[in-house]
């Protein structure tokens, strides 16, 4: 096996990876997400799609799934997934909180609609997160969450992507939900494969179809 050859073919893949990573980050969120909550709640998830498909090519049907993490349930979708970012739309219908976990990242939860209130060791009364504002999770560090009922937010993560799986498929274990699981790992794999593909020839197609 010519490992020179691997070794070219690897190099230009994580070239290729950061050529076409997104441009989208935290302030761009910010900014849609505030727009958003000018409008009625049943309107607001449709305007942060959209905006998302408009400028970035973002998938405009996300697929839900329920997962199970830090003793904590919910529904997530995602919207895109590379090496180093991720973007996904996270919340419940129903009472929900638990433990963040920790990650190689820093992890930001914009609000959207309903109420987020977070904890952690140097703020133990917790902190309460209204809709249009944002709590951050920095890179290595933990808190404890809960929402009240019906509430749902954008959260976007920059670092190291990967260091979340093993925390979110431990749900397995407590679930044996294997093929709820394997679909979210099969959108997972699916959002990094697309975020190798430039913007601008996702864009491109997007208009066309």
């Amino acid at each position: 096996m010519n490992y020179r050859v691997l070794v070219i073919g690897i190099l230009l893949l994580v070239i290729l990876h950061f050529l076409a990573q997104s441009k989208i980050d935290k302030e761009i969120i910010h900014t849609i997400v505030k727009q958003s909550v000018q409008l009625p709640e049943n309107e607001r998830l449709d305007f942060i799609l959209k905006k998302l498909a408009d400028d970035y090519g973002i998938t405009t049907k996300p697929r839900f799934h329920i997962i199970t993490a830090g003793y904590a349930y919910g529904f997530a979708a995602i919207l895109y997934v590379s090496l180093t970012k991720y973007l996904i739309i996270y919340g419940n219908s129903l009472p929900n909180g638990g433990h963040s976990g920790r990650y190689l990242m820093n992890i930001y939860d914009f609000i959207f609609r309903g109420t987020l209130k977070v904890a952690t060791v140097d703020t133990v009364g917790g902190n309460v997160i209204m809709p249009g504002n944002y709590s951050t999770l920095t890179y290595g560090s933990a808190n404890l969450y809960s929402l009240v009922p019906d509430t749902w937010m954008i959260e976007y993560g920059h670092g190291f992507t990967l260091s979340a799986l093993p925390f979110l498929l431990l749900g397995i274990l407590s679930t044996g939900d294997v093929y709820g699981y394997g679909s979210l790992l099969y959108d997972w794999a699916k959002a990094v494969g697309s975020s190798l593909i430039p913007d601008m020839v996702k864009k491109f197609f997007y208009k066309k179809s």
